[in-house]
């Protein structure tokens, strides 16, 4: 989701968590303050930490276990919670989340919040990077909580959208000199300041500096504004400093932010600053520690004075310590003598006494002798008391996708503690349908017990030293029965031991079962023109509970497959884009409406778009059918026009409304809607039931809208508004199959005779029904049973508005039927007298150059031009075109009328002479190998064109079909299908389709 976007849903949100805050019993809001001087705020693309305050105010309930997911493209890093919790959980490879979690489950441990307490936890993270306007804002993407040691649960969370996490644009850092010094001491800060923005901008520093336990003092910076470039360009980054004369003994901490229009920064830390006669610093050796782990903390000494001292370091019991108790056995330092500018240090042992997630520190201040010296209070940085993190992968499981199973899981396991490991101890859920669980396999290598009845245990004994990493794997020959995704919550124990102690730190893992992936996204398409590719598809969603959540794309040259994702990955994380064996194009979640891809790179690539729900179960990702391998290709759009690949075989007419836009119907089956001028998607494409009807005729209809009406061959036929992009009405005949083209009945340009306040649309059917219906509702006004039994429909039907009769060809020896329409409300009726014959028609007839002539080419390739009034032959015929497999007849009306017959091997030209007789004058044939689509006439301009499998249209004289001129088509294939022309007079384009699914529109010539 864009952040525009981001902002304003977020704004929305905050109003409807503001009106339900009162019923939420487990409130999370951002800390009030950070770390002073710094905002609870965020720097963008880089390495930050935010905090969030935790409320629970359900009466006879304990918080034990926090998710927060982040929002979309930020990454984890770790975080820290109150003391007695742990981050057990860093989602890196799918739903970017922190989890934390007490260390210990046992009564009157710490770290549980109870009702009426809460906590604060960090969460260290980095936003996306880029060029940004100004600071930005974006909010957590979900929060659960839970109780895994057996408590009550089902807490109101705040809504992770109402959670807002401020973004500043402003970078910070900084440096202090000297870090210590004798009293008294001048510190100077030097800070430096990156616009992260768009847009240059002049910024405000400011600095502050906190002496331990006193009054933060201001500081003046110098310059005291500081102008900034655009992010990325000369003169972004600019820097300022600050000179301050520390005049008591004690450790000072310098702090600097900056401020300018829209932009702001989180600000920056630099010390510490010690002063005094002697100043002391205290530090352990080791700031990771598991619970009763011994670490050392040494306490060091400058001797800033001109004579020399001696330091006496405070003994053990005149520390303070938290999380620490003196080691068994040691003895308090020695008396430390330093001459003057000398330096030295002594060691504290300790024992590691706080609880898993807890810190530990130690303070304390030398005494100095002779007593005229001075000393600072030293304290050490925080150590963190740690345990061990679990990674389990998969985070779920699709039957489906491996229905016989087994289905395997590995644990990973990290020891973050002092001492080895000893045994992981791994817990199904019980009596939910979990079987057959199976040791596979174990590193460092140890023994392993199942245990439990049934067996739903794994008990794995084994080392693992500190800051090592075991990894352990098992499967299940039996899963639970779902029908809609559901969690599953595991257990993992893991047991250190420390001598005769043994400290046991639980886990709790949840695994999904998704019974049903999502579906494809619908109606991918890929336009090619002068700017590269833009991608466009329909989002859709389960029905079992997996809500679309975003897509992914993959890219990769032609020539090659693009990768198809593995479930529970997110591959927005640029860390998982490695993962994949080719280009991610793009890929988003957390409910993205994002339905359209740019690409500008130029060329021949195949795509694949995977649609995928919020665990990121993946779609089947094959949405480019015509492949048979579920991605799309394209290829470099012709120069002055462009090229839109449809997912679809489509070798039929295209239906044109000038000007304006193209309608296409391809095999898919569906129907696309494309700008003229820019073939751009106007609307997401119509679905069909199954292959469609001949053609996808676009007019302006008696109701004043622009319309589209497709048809199929399993009955369906709707009605589309060009306009406002919806479908108006869609009706499915049972029984009827529609194959030959669409025609109509248009008001506006009918016979008076014809009244009916509607528009007739004419659906020829196989059955050898022909029905009318109304333009505007579906409604079926009449039907006409023209064929006998087994004699089908496939010929287009004809009106003659001169007549106001409708000529309808009949396959398998029903000859030509006219029918007198009437004033249209009803039933044609047939005409008395007309002579129907016997022939076979696939091919819609034609009217003739003159309104008196009906032309019709039997499958013989027999042509007869009849006398629309008595159906009489005119010119002497029937006469053979000599084309057997004719395709297309089409009426020239010139200098020299007659007629343009079509084949997939030749171009036939018909000619009526001055003395009336009709007789082929001229032939074109097909390159060898070559299949033509239909000839399109033009004789205005004398010319014919026609399209080849050869990836060539060609333009031939009318008259005597001689090759004029031709154009290459785009495309990696060496043989593409193409089907019929049609011209766009407005953006002067010939526009058609081909078998290999794209539409093209190459300029005239």
């Amino acid at each position: 989701m864009s952040r525009a976007v981001r902002l304003v849903v977020t704004a929305g949100a905050l109003l409807v968590a503001g009106a339900a805050r009162a019923q939420v019993n487990l409130a999370v809001t951002p800390s009030a303050a950070g770390t002073a001087p710094l905002a609870n705020a965020v720097t963008n693309g880089t390495a930050s930490s935010f905090h969030l305050d935790v409320a629970n105010s359900k009466s006879g309930t304990i918080l034990r276990q926090i998710e927060f997911r982040l929002p979309q493209g930020w990454s984890a890093q770790g975080g820290a919670g109150p003391d007695g919790w742990t981050v057990t959980r860093l989602q890196t490879n799918g739903l970017y989340s922190i989890r934390f979690q007490v260390a210990d489950c046992s009564a009157g441990a710490v770290g549980g919040i109870v009702n009426g307490s809460a906590g604060t936890f960090r969460l260290d993270v980095t936003p996306p990077g880029g060029a940004v306007a100004g600071d930005w804002s974006d909010n957590l993407s979900r929060i659960t909580a839970s109780d895994p040691c057996g408590g009550q649960t089902g807490w109101n969370v705040t809504s992770a959208s109402a959670v807002t996490i401020p973004v500043k644009a402003l970078a910070v850092t900084g440096s202090v000199s000297p870090v210590q010094g004798p009293v008294p001491t001048t510190a100077t800060s030097t800070w430096t300041v990156t616009n992260l923005a768009t847009a240059a901008t002049t910024v405000t520093p400011a600095v502050r500096i906190t002496p331990q336990g006193g009054a933060v003092l201001a500081c003046t910076p110098a310059p005291a504004s500081l102008s900034l470039a655009a992010a990325g360009a000369a003169g972004a980054s600019a820097t300022f400093s600050c000179s301050y004369p520390l005049a008591q003994a004690g450790v000072y901490t310098f702090g600097a932010t900056a401020a300018g229009s829209g932009v702001s920064a989180v600000g920056a830390i630099a010390g510490p600053v010690r002063t005094a006669g002697v100043t002391a610093s205290f530090a352990f050796t080791n700031l990771t520690a598991g619970p009763g782990d011994q670490v050392q903390a040494v306490m060091t000494f400058q001797n800033n004075t001109a004579a020399a001292v001696t330091v006496s370091p405070p003994r053990y019991n005149q520390l303070t310590l938290a999380g620490l108790a003196q080691t068994s056995g040691t003895n308090n330092p020695a008396d430390v003598p330093l001459a003057a500018g000398a330096t030295g240090s002594v060691t504290y042992t300790f024992d590691v006494t706080g609880v898993v997630g807890s810190a530990y520190r130690a303070q304390g201040t030398p005494a100095i002798s002779p007593a005229g010296s001075t000393t600072n209070l030293a304290i050490t940085p925080a150590g963190t008391v740690a345990a061990s993190t679990v990674a389990w992968s998969p985070a779920g499981i699709v039957p489906s996708r491996t229905p016989k199973g087994p289905w395997t899981f590995t644990v990973t396991v990290v020891n973050n503690g002092g001492a080895s490991m000893t045994e992981i101890d791994v817990y199904a859920p019980p009596a939910n349908g979990w079987g057959g669980l199976t040791y596979v396999s174990m590193s460092p290598t140890g023994s392993v017990k199942t245990s439990g009845n049934p067996t739903d245990t794994l008990r794995y004994t084994l080392t693992v030293p500190s800051k090592s990493t075991a990894t352990l794997k098992f499967s299940f020959s039996s899963l639970p029965a779902v029908t809609q995704t559901t969690a599953y919550p595991f257990q993992v124990t893991t047991v250190v031991s420390n001598g005769s102690r043994a400290v046991n730190t639980n886990y709790e893992e949840t695994v999904s079962i998704v019974p049903t992936p999502i579906p494809d996204v619908a109606g991918f398409t890929i336009l090619s023109d002068g700017s590269g590719q833009t991608l466009a598809w329909t989002n859709t969603s389960g029905t079992t509970g997996n809500a679309h959540d975003g897509v992914a794309i993959f890219r990769t040259p032609s020539g090659t497959d693009p990768f198809v994702p593995a479930d529970f990955v997110d591959y927005s994380d640029p860390a998982n884009q490695a993962l994949a064996t080719g280009t991610v194009l793009y890929a988003d979640r957390d409910g993205s409406p994002t339905r359209t891809a740019a690409d500008p790179a130029v060329g021949a690539y195949n795509y694949r778009v995977c649609n995928h729900d919020a665990l990121f179960v993946y779609s089947s990702c094959t949405s480019g059918y015509w492949t048979a391998k579920g991605y799309l290709d394209s290829v470099a759009a012709p120069v002055g026009g462009w090229t839109h690949q449809l997912g679809g075989t489509s070798l039929l007419q295209p239906g044109v409304l000038p000007g304006s836009r193209v309608a296409v119907a391809t095999n898919r089956p569906d129907v696309t809607v494309l700008d003229l001028a820019t073939g751009l998607r106007t609307f997401d494409p119509v679905a069909l039931a199954s292959l469609p009807a001949g053609n996808t005729p676009a007019a302006a209809m008696a109701s004043g809208r622009n319309m589209l009406f497709a048809a199929d061959q399993g009955g369906l036929a709707l009605g589309f508004d060009l306009d406002a992009g919806t479908t108006t009405w869609q009706v499915t005949r049972t029984g009827e199959s529609f194959v030959a083209e669409i025609t109509g009945i248009v008001k506006q340009y009918a016979s008076a005779a014809y009244t009916a306040p509607y528009d007739t649309i004419l659906l020829a059917s196989k059955t050898g029904r022909l029905l009318g219906v109304r333009h505007d509702t579906g409604a079926t006004v009449w039907t006409l049973q023209v064929g006998a039994t087994g004699q089908g429909l496939y010929a287009a039907p004809i009106y003659d508005a001169g007549t106001n009769r409708l000529f309808v060809a009949v396959d398998a020896g029903g000859g030509v039927r006219a029918y007198d329409v009437g004033a249209g409300a009803a039933a044609p009726t047939p005409v008395a007298g007309w002579p129907a014959g016997t022939g076979s028609y696939t091919v819609a007839c034609s009217q003739g150059p003159l309104t008196t002539d009906l032309a019709c080419l039997d499958k013989t390739g027999q042509l007869v031009v009849l006398d629309v009034s008595t159906g009489a032959p005119r010119y002497g015929t029937p006469i053979s075109s000599a084309l057997a497999s004719a395709t297309d007849l089409r009426t020239v009306v010139g200098a020299t009328h007659g007629y343009l017959v079509s084949s997939a091997s030749a171009v036939q030209r018909l000619v009526i002479s001055t003395s009336g007789v009709l007789s082929a004058t001229a032939q074109w044939n097909a390159p060898s190998g070559a299949t033509l689509s239909m000839a399109q006439p033009f004789p205005s301009t004398g010319t014919a064109f026609v399209a080849a499998s050869d990836k060539k249209l060609r333009k031939l004289s009318l008259d005597g079909l001689a090759l004029l001129d031709s154009r290459d088509v785009p495309g990696p294939a060496t043989s593409i299908l193409v089907g019929p022309p049609v011209f766009d007079r407005t953006n002067g384009r010939f526009v058609f389709a081909t078998a290999k699914g794209r539409v093209f529109a190459i300029p005239a010539f």
